[in-house]
């Protein structure tokens, strides 16, 4: 699913128009982008769950002697919360 048929889907079961909803997807995400930016942990209790993750330096070594050094870096990662899991679970059981 694509975001333009999110907010076709939503716009239809809401009652609302796609900007409107546009609008508020776009402040949801400014909002948590501010709080992981801060280090938080963001956790939507239907939805699930983001953090960030901190990874290292390291340097990788190949068969030919080749070395790469690969940089620090912060990722965010999302974990999906018991609706999601459940529902996942359910498609892979059918």
């Amino acid at each position: 699913m694509e975001t333009k048929d999110l907010m076709v889907a939503l716009s239809k079961k809401l009652g609302c128009t796609e900007d409107e909803l546009t609008e508020v997807l776009k402040v949801t995400v400014n909002v948590i982008s501010e709080h992981l930016a801060q280090n938080d942990f963001v956790t939507l209790s239907l939805l699930g769950s983001f953090k960030l993750e901190k990874h290292v330096e390291y340097i990788l070594k190949y068969p030919d002697n080749k070395q790469v050094l690969y940089p620090p870096r912060i990722e965010a990662v999302f974990s999906p919360g018991t609706i999601i899991k459940n529902a996942l679970e359910k498609e892979s059981d059918e």
